[in-house]
């Protein structure tokens, strides 16, 4: 039996234990609203989740928010060209990731300057997987989850394809052991949606959760449910490049109600990247939540004060979202590092010297600037 075939009689089994509300939150919820494809059937199926998302950003990515990539972000980027394009065609079609592997690379520079002391990382949601796989090639400890099967079944090709898989999906009983950490370092440790629903307390060590380009696209429940688990692994931080689609579920300013419902506060937001600390690990939580809770005495005290923040919080809201619109999410004040040396020039001439193509794109790029052309 395959590993498809493994996942979906899993699968199958743990629908069969879970609630109504369980089935509701673990399901690709945004996905199913796009009408984004969710499921293969085959290994043929797998080139096309090779690059998802982030099509036609790559420029944007290279240029604008990496600043140009350094040397040793050039050999990453060089090694996975060259893996994927190689088991890609052992698929069926020879391909390669450009845009999000981009994006990926963004995000752990990101990680790197903000959170540099990180080790032990659980990635919410990774899509293609790329930056979880950057992770344990820096020999951190990651694990992950992903609700959709088909990118999860991608995932599992593509850490295995480096040696790096440390595979869960094949265990039902859907628990983990309690206490003792179960992540190995430089590998990724990676859980189906049944394993993390029931993640018991201390069952892995996790210094950071990542959400990427996603928390505000989540079922409200599926936050909730985030949080709870947040506080059994012991409150790590929160880190996020991007929202996602603000409103599509939740507005930002409701995410970071619930989070305040929880001890945690926003301590970093610039350029739609954020980092959130519990209260017990940062001062600046503290602070901000002992303000949060003074205004809510108060406006118990003088009840329009309630009304005023509403009002306030809709604004916001709103504002925010006209203003990604018209900046395509894109930093106003640029990046926030240094120049460094590999523009996307270089870029493209690196994915020439691997697959031949000066002007690459992906299999979803190649289809759009077809749909454009015509």
């Amino acid at each position: 039996m395959g590993f498809i075939e493994t996942y979906n009689e899993c699968e199958k089994t743990a629908i069969g234990k879970s609630t109504f509300t369980e089935r509701k939150i673990f399901s690709p919820f945004t996905h199913n609203l796009v009408n984004d494809p969710t499921r293969i059937a085959s290994i043929s199926e797998l080139p096309y989740f090779v690059c998802t998302m982030h099509n036609q950003r790559a420029e944007t990515t290279v240029n604008k928010l990496l600043n140009g990539l350094t040397e040793e972000e050039a050999d990453i980027l060089r090694s996975i060209v060259r893996k994927v394009s190689e088991v890609s065609s052992d698929w069926g079609i020879k391909t390669a990731p450009f845009s999000s592997v981009l994006r990926h690379l963004y995000q752990r520079r990101l990680i790197r300057y903000l959170l540099p002391d990180g080790r032990n990382f659980l990635e919410i949601g990774p899509g293609s997987g790329y930056l979880s796989l950057m992770l344990a090639l820096d020999g951190k400890a990651v694990c992950n989850t992903d609700v959709t099967q088909a990118y999860y079944i991608f995932q599992h090709y593509l850490y295995d394809s480096f040696g790096l898989l440390s595979e869960f999906a094949s265990t039902n009983t859907g628990l983990l052991p309690e206490g003792g950490n179960q992540a190995i370092a430089g590998k990724v440790n990676h859980l189906p949606w049944w394993i993390y629903k029931d993640l018991p307390a201390h069952a892995i060590a996790v210094d950071v959760i990542i959400v990427n380009h996603a928390i505000c696209e989540m079922h409200a429940m599926a936050v909730q449910h985030l949080l709870a688990i947040a506080s059994r692994l012991g409150y790590p931080k929160f880190f996020m490049e991007s929202t996602g689609l603000d409103s599509v579920s939740l507005t930002f300013e409701e995410v970071k109600s619930k989070f305040l419902g929880y001890g945690y506060s926003l301590t970093y937001s610039k350029n739609d990247v954020y980092v959130f600390e519990h209260e017990k690990n940062s001062s600046r939580g503290r602070a901000v939540i002992f303000a949060k809770r003074l205004v809510d005495r108060l406006a118990r005290l003088i009840p329009f004060i309630t009304e005023f923040k509403k009002e306030f919080q809709r604004l916001k809201s709103e504002l925010s979202a006209i203003k990604r619109q018209l900046t395509g999410r894109v930093p106003e004040h640029g990046s926030v590092f240094q120049p460094n040396p590999v523009c996307y020039d270089d870029v493209l001439r690196l994915y020439e010297q691997i697959l031949g193509e000066r002007n690459f794109m992906s299999l979803d790029e190649e289809f759009l600037d077809r749909v454009k052309a015509g």
